[in-house]
């Protein structure tokens, strides 16, 4: 999705079908939702026990809001030591997500993006990217701006198998 890339290609094969490397595109979303929760974290560093506590939430289990709901569990208990209690992946989720409301809607749509992204459902994914979305950070409105500008491309990545990966 490197625009000098973009115009080189189209201009030396102009024939050639466009396809994003799905890994870029789903490494452009993790990516915005990263630093969006970084920056949900650090409006909790503060002198605050309780904010303290919860900047440590958002910091260690960062892990966590990168996975698909799909591998969240919603039975197997462990203990949280940072939450004194014992807690399935999906309540901490839950707890992180609860935090901020503009983190929840981020965090859902990335999740939306991701399961369409999986089932190789461009119209659901088109929905998604040029829905207006008031309660997302910049970094995801910027991502969303560019998945929007190579949309076509993107659309191409759907139909066919082709990567640059394995």
């Amino acid at each position: 999705m490197n625009a000098p890339y973009y115009v080189l290609v189209k201009e030396l094969f102009p024939k050639a079908k466009l396809i994003v490397d799905r890994f870029h595109l789903s490494q452009l979303i993790v990516r915005s939702l990263s630093q969006t929760r970084i920056q949900l974290m650090n409006r909790f560093k503060t002198a605050c026990p309780e904010n303290q506590k919860t900047y440590r939430k958002l910091k260690r289990y960062w892990k966590l809001v990168l996975k698909k709901e799909t591998e969240l569990s919603d039975t197997s208990y462990r203990y949280t030591p940072l939450f004194k209690c014992m807690m399935t992946s999906r309540g901490i989720i839950d707890y992180l997500t609860n935090i901020d409301e503009s983190f929840k809607a981020i965090y859902r749509l990335v999740q939306q993006l991701t399961v369409a992204f999986d089932h190789r459902n461009f119209e659901a994914y088109n929905t998604l990217i040029h829905q207006k979305h008031s309660s997302v950070s910049h970094y995801l409105k910027k991502s969303l701006g560019t998945l929007r500008k190579y949309s076509h491309a993107i659309n191409n990545s759907f139909i066919y198998r082709y990567s640059n990966g394995h």
